[in-house]
């Protein structure tokens, strides 16, 4: 055996294996070959072996069983596949395949296949697992990786800086490592896909239950279930189908650009794009799909990235000619503002611009400090159909100063009549990082001089400052407390100098010695739903948390507006001026106490007690690897200052505790946290109104889809168009004109000719609505955000409560249909087998009724619409508790007794004769008053374990499974009191003694009702549905702010009744 490691994030471990032979499996020739041998002890060794007919159905079942089993061990577990299939590999050059096993949230483990391109040399080998190609990197030991691309290596920028392209001697290799450049998505056959159906557990189960009905010779019945289990799973099957079509349309189609080969530019499709090529980007039409991730080397992009990100806010790219060109390059963190990624849209691309050449405008005032630093600090963009692109609050910023941006990034006031008017030209902007928490730009005076302006987060700038004020820390603050953002303002001239010298100017230099020009306040108000949805998330035993970038201070006052801090804040955070990384301390937000922290040695949690926790990035580092993180990151409920990586691994860390945690974000950073989430919600800046327009807009586009098809059935039948609709005639003004002088010559036609009296408008009218109607909907890419399973297109938080209370729905209804299987089965299993042996049968026609009853109860289980509100009381999380286990075995004891007592009773009434296992169904009193029982508690079940309010409406509100278990009882009652003769003989229910009649009626309400008992009771008694004490913490408060709150709403009704 040979030992593999993969270099990979999402792989733990990795074995080389060798396939076996199919005929070596244990599923094919030794399981074949016990057949023979059970032939030969059954016709031969009979009497020595086997010895009754018992031995023969158990041996049979047995073997079928086992074979089966051996088989479909290997579609559920990708270990038993390899022990099966397979065998440890010597070598790689023996391997064919590698067994791969994730990390733990990382997705499943697979058996993938080796790929050998050059079997003689192992480092040509490859594999591919969700869609990673990896290749080996290193053959002792043998080492896989990732498949490298230029910037695998991190080479420095320089390398990038004066691109060659490729020559056509080193495509083909390429193409052959690479292959092409596009995104499919694979669509399996229907029979693929349902033979992935039809070897899940569950169904096997199910078609292993239908057999045995088949062995008490209910064929009726068998195939009807049968049947219906194959429809479901083939409606499944076809809705997967439906659903991957509809994904594959997101697939951009490949589309000619300009690519620099042989030092020449030719056109090439974007699926011939090979790592190392250099394309024109410039060329691209507005709003074309970036085909590959494409490093900028020159000039300008905007780009809308909210399909990767869910970022709405169109980003600003920009080459890498103005990074320092001996940066080694990072694609994903300082340098991915140089990156164009693959799918997202390219609003507008710049060349680079010689700005020099651009006249500047003579200035009568210099301005003021403030104002200049103001309209040069922001990274707002002007396409070229003017629309400004870019952070809102920099557009607010500008539209209050009364300045606009031009062309060519040029910023002046918008009224000639404004004070200070001047006019800047930026030339070059350091981009706002996460990390930094600030932005800097150098523009040109129409002085000659250059500005420097500088905006970010004040503890940030106050280190760049030349002097700072006595009244700085004090200031910013004072807002940061009540909830503002404040950035604070610097600025510095610089002597004249040319674009080079600007480009090459270091961010160090440029960031340095400031002058301070003032505070940016924003005050962000609230978005309309965030306090009522965080209210009812809080009151539904959810614990919200806040995870921002933002300042601690103005964090926790939003936080305490929407109820995630209700006492006293204490803030983990550096100290003013920290002699390290490590000096910590706890302070409140007015600083009036605080406490030095000690990283190293363990938190004092007394303080989780008093005070809620708000955590800045800065402390939260010192923390990560420390046993005192699990303590902490329970009791936090406010990050602030914190890096897209810590976000994520906040998340992480709540998942290794076990909780389930939902992530809704609204931006780039957010997309790490995102994905790591159990369910992760991209919000994007959307309006009720932009979803009007957009709706309003596919409106249209149907309707002229529609009528373009019409067009086109007129013209091939030589008819005159139909009429256009209204809401599209402004798109046709021709046809209109045209129509009302073919309408008069139409007429005239059809009274010369009857024939033509049919209105061949309607008639394509219909045809194209019936095409219409089969035209798979169009997924296109920025529909969702590729971040997150969820994507809102408005930015309401509302968005969460609706999932939750469709999962909470969701889940409700999986676990009662578990629990309700359950019971179902172990009732059948104790009919098939004790009751059976008593010689008790049911007729074709008994099953079959019941069993139809019994799915149009299964279907309507599903169609319980949930509640609008959530309630306080949370569902079970699985079906493997105390109360769901005992529940159903007391419940199905009581059936038990139940089945027993009626059995023994009919006895009593009717002698039992001699029992034929073999005879066929004869209507007797023992067999009709079993049949109406199990048909009673097969009704209990679905009644009683149905789980309504408070997660989704109660059985009343669910009409058609109300009625469907009325009409069940109806029967089954009907026959116990004999009320429907007819209805009897045709169910072949034999007449019953009066006494009989009411000791059974009596029995199945008796069942009824204890089972109703014992269900309560076990819920009250064992249901473990208290949440975590992270989420009850501050429960007692909650509630009496609630109680006030409610108070206070009366007395505001009472008095306006009044009034």
């Amino acid at each position: 055996m040979v030992s593999v490691q993969v270099e990979s994030s999402e792989i733990a471990r990795a074995s080389l294996h060798v396939a076996l032979p199919w005929y070596t499996h244990i599923y094919t020739i030794p399981f074949l070959s016990l057949y023979p041998l059970l032939a030969y002890a059954y016709y031969v060794r009979y009497d020595d072996w086997i010895k009754s007919e018992e031995w023969t159905f158990l041996a049979c079942v047995s073997l079928g069983a086992g074979h089966a089993l051996s088989f479909l061990v290997t579609r559920w577990s990708a270990g038993a596949k390899a022990w099966i299939t397979t065998r440890k590999a010597a070598s790689i050059e023996d391997a064919d395949c590698i067994r791969l096993v994730p990390h733990q949230h990382r997705g499943e483990g697979e058996i993938v296949s080796l790929i050998k391109r050059i079997p003689s040399e192992p480092m040509s080998y490859t594999f591919n697992y969700q869609r990673d190609t990896y290749v080996v990197a290193k053959s002792s030991p043998i080492l896989f990786t990732r498949l490298p691309y230029p910037s695998s290596h991190r080479p420095p920028l320089s390398e990038f800086l004066a691109p060659a392209g490729l020559a056509s001697k080193q495509t083909e290799g390429l193409t052959s490592l690479y292959g092409k450049n596009e995104f499919n998505i694979p669509i399996p056959s229907f029979s693929e896909l349902f033979g992935e159906h039809a070897t899940a557990p569950f169904f096997v189960f199910q078609i292993f239950c239908v057999a045995l009905w088949c062995l008490d010779e209910y064929w009726y019945y068998s195939i009807f279930t049968l049947f219906m289990l194959v429809m479901f799973e083939c409606t499944v099957v076809w809705q997967r189908l439906k659903t991957l079509t509809e994904f594959r349309t997101m697939s951009v189609a490949p589309y000619p650009i300009q690519c620099l080969r042989d030092s020449k530019w030719t056109t090439l499709q974007t699926d011939e794009l090979l790592p190392g090529d250099v394309v024109s980007v410039a060329r691209l039409q507005t709003e074309t799909v970036v085909p590959a991730d494409i490093l900028l080397v020159h000039g300008t992009c905007i780009v809308n990235e909210a399909m990767l990100s869910g970022e709405s806010t169109p980003l600003l790219k920009e080459s890498i000619q103005l990074l320092e060109s001996s940066d080694k390059i990072d694609v994903d963190s300082a340098h991915k503002n140089a990156v164009l990624f693959s799918g997202t849209k390219v609003l507008q691309a710049s060349p680079t611009s010689d700005f020099d050449k651009l006249r500047l405008i003579d200035v009568k005032d210099s301005g003021k400090q403030t104002t200049l630093c103001l309209a040069a600090a922001q990274a707002l963009v002007r396409l070229d159909d003017g629309t400004i692109v870019g952070d809102p609050m920099e557009k607010t910023t500008l539209e209050a100063l009364e300045w606009q941006i031009s062309q060519g990034d040029s910023v002046a006031p918008s009224s000639s009549k404004a004070p200070n008017a001047s006019r800047l030209y930026i030339r070059r902007r350091f981009q706002f990082s996460s990390a930094l928490k600030r932005m800097s730009s150098v523009s040109s005076l129409p002085s000659g001089k250059a500005l420097v302006a500088v905006k970010g987060a004040p503890e940030t700038i106050k280190g760049m400052l030349g002097q700072v004020p006595e009244w700085y820390d004090e200031t910013y603050k004072w807002y940061t407390r009540r909830g503002s953002r404040v950035l604070a303002l610097g600025s510095k001239e610089m002597d004249s100098m040319s674009i080079d010298k600007i480009n090459k100017l270091p961010r160090e230099d440029v960031e340095s010695n400031l002058a301070f020009a003032g505070f940016l306040v924003f005050h962000c108000p609230l978005k309309a739903d965030a306090v009522e949805t965080l209210k009812m998330l809080a009151d539904s035993s959810h614990r919200c948390v806040m995870i921002t970038g933002d300042n601690p201070l103005t964090a926790v006052h939003v936080a305490r507006d929407v109820e995630i801090v209700d006492r006293d804040a204490l803030i983990l955070d550096l100290k003013e001026n920290p002699a390290h990384e490590a000096d910590l301390c706890w302070r409140t937000v007015d600083e009036t106490k605080i406490i030095s922290v000690d990283p190293s040695k363990p938190l004092d949690t007394s303080l989780f007690d008093q005070y809620d926790i708000c955590i800045t990035g800065a402390a939260m580092k010192q923390f990560q690897s420390s046993p005192s993180w699990n303590d902490l990151v329970q009791n936090t409920w406010v990050y602030a200052r914190v890096s897209p990586a810590q976000k994520e691994f906040i998340l992480t860390s709540l998942k290794t505790l076990g909780y389930v945690t939902l992530m809704a974000g609204d931006g780039t950073n957010d997309v790490g946290a995102l994905k790591q989430a159990h369910i992760g919600v991209a919000l994007l800046d959307g309006s009720p109104e932009d979803l009007q327009k957009i709706a309003e807009h596919q409106k249209l586009e149907r309707i002229k889809k529609v009528y373009e098809s019409q067009l086109k059935i007129s013209a091939r039948f030589g008819q005159v168009p139909p009429p256009v609709p209204p809401a599209i005639a402004h798109f046709y003004p021709d046809v209109v004109e045209a129509q009302k002088k073919a309408a008069a010559d139409l007429q005239t036609a059809r009274k010369k000719n009857p024939m033509e009296k049919f209105d061949m408008a309607s008639i394509t009218d219909a045809m194209a609505n019936m095409e219409g109607d089969e035209d798979v909907p169009q997924i296109k890419l920025g529909d969702a955000s590729c971040a997150a399973p969820f994507t809102s297109k408005l930015s309401h938080v509302a968005a969460i409560t609706h999932i939750i209370r469709q999962g909470r729905c969701t889940l409700v209804a999986t676990i009662q249909m578990y629990k309700i299987l359950a019971l179902n089965c172990l009732i059948t299993a104790y009919s098939l087998s004790v009751q059976y042996l008593d010689g008790i049968k049911f007729g074709d026609y008994q099953v079959t009724v019941s069993g139809m009853l019994m799915s149009v109860c299964f279907l309507c289980i599903s169609r319980a619409q949930p509640v609008e509100k959530l309630s306080r009381e949370r569902p079970l999380g699985n079906i493997f508790n105390l109360y769901v286990l005992l529940s159903v075995l007391i419940q199905f004891a009581l059936h038990i007794i139940s089945l027993v007592y009626i059995t023994n009773l009919s006895h009593t009434y009717e002698p039992p004769g001699i029992i034929d296992l073999d005879a066929k169904f004869e209507p007797s009193l023992l067999n009709t008053a079993i049949y109406l029982l199990g048909l009673s508690q097969q009704v209990s079940t679905f009644a009683i374990n149905f789980q309504g309010r408070p997660f989704r409406e109660g059985i009343r509100e669910n009409s058609k499974l109300y009625w469907g278990l009325v009409g069940a009882s109806a029967v089954a009652f009907s026959g116990a009191t004999d009320l429907m003769p007819e209805l009897n003989r045709w169910l072949q229910i034999v007449e019953m003694e009066s006494l009989f009649k009411v000791k059974l009626t009596s029995v199945m309400i008796a069942d009824f009702l204890g089972c109703w008992v014992v269900e309560k009771l076990c819920k009250h008694l064992f249901a473990d549905l208290e949440p975590k004490p992270l989420i009850t913490r501050g429960r007692e408060r909650r509630e009496a702010r609630r109680l006030e709150e409610a108070k206070q709403a009366e007395l505001a009704a009472v008095e306006k009744k009044d009034q």
